[in-house]
């Protein structure tokens, strides 16, 4: 092949890959996408990634991008380095007794303002929403008293949301406040769905690092759940731990009207940007039902 004719079939593709592209930019451009940053791949090695693609949709595609982050991880890192042993997981949340809320809080803040930072010098521009002052998270206790210190989401101040420019990401840590000030843990999974429906986004995303609901053959993965088909894996014990509030916080959220909801593995490059924009996807995706 001459190079004239490599170069007109290479400018044939991009054409092609643009144009299955635009249906997606007009069907995101100024609607809400949430993305939900979890605590296992929240790490510096793969923030670039995710930072710079978030700024892209936000700045060149005009998605109005959420970000929503845990930080698991972090807080099991300083209690080793307390001395103290990581506290366990109940059904996937984080047991939380009174005195591990002062590690939550900076552990969180130290995060939110990592997170916040990276964006700016992405060229965006950014707000953090952490701690007793500024959360915008309502929670009330978990009614299941063995959790410890864990809310229950009860309102997302979504008015202080939309009062930010609309060039400003939101970054908001998963940790809330009650009717009297007090500060409890909640689930990111949670906080993101709450967030997702009271805001109506478009779509939810969660990061995670596997490549979607394993099926239970092999690598194979669900390229699409319905709400009823959550509940029979979790019963069939196809998925455990952690992902089991992820999957129900996902039904929540498609209840409460949000169309889709996407479980993708948040460390592959561009990975965000290939699930918004092209005709395929990546990951799982969990809907109402089947067309």
């Amino acid at each position: 092949m001459k190079i004239s004719d490599r170069k007109n079939a290479e400018f044939k593709l991009k054409i092609k890959g643009l144009l299955e592209t635009l249906p997606n930019i007009r069907k995101f451009s100024g609607k809400h996408v949430v993305i939900k940053y979890g605590g296992s791949i929240l790490k510096e090695s793969t923030e670039n990634n995710i930072i710079s693609q978030v700024a892209f949709l936000q700045k060149y595609i005009g998605v109005n991008i959420v970000v929503v982050h845990g930080g698991g991880k972090h807080v099991d890192e300083e209690m080793r380095k307390k001395g103290l042993e990581p506290s366990r997981k109940i059904d996937g949340k984080r047991y939380t007794p009174g005195k591990l809320l002062p590690v939550l809080d900076k552990c969180f803040g130290e995060l939110n303002s990592r997170i916040v930072a990276g964006i700016k010098k992405a060229g965006c521009a950014a707000e953090g929403f952490h701690g007793r002052e500024k959360t915008i998270i309502k929670v009330k206790k978990d009614t299941s008293a063995r959790l410890g210190f864990v809310g229950e989401v009860t309102s997302v101040d979504v008015k202080r949301l939309r009062s930010l420019p609309g060039d400003c990401i939101p970054v908001i840590s998963s940790l809330g406040v009650d009717s009297g000030g007090g500060l409890y843990n909640v689930n990111a999974d949670t906080v993101a769905a709450a967030v997702s429906a009271a805001l109506k986004a478009a779509k939810l995303m969660m990061l995670t690092d596997v490549r979607g609901i394993r099926t239970g053959h092999k690598d194979e993965i669900f390229s699409t759940l319905t709400v009823d088909d959550v509940e029979k894996i979790i019963e069939r014990g196809i998925v455990k731990e952690g992902m089991i509030p992820k999957l129900r916080s996902g039904v929540d959220v498609i209840k409460n009207g949000v169309k889709k909801v996407h479980i993708i593995k948040g460390t592959d490059e561009n990975s965000i940007i290939e699930e918004i924009l092209s005709a395929e996807g990546v990951g799982t995706q969990i809907v109402m039902r089947r067309r």
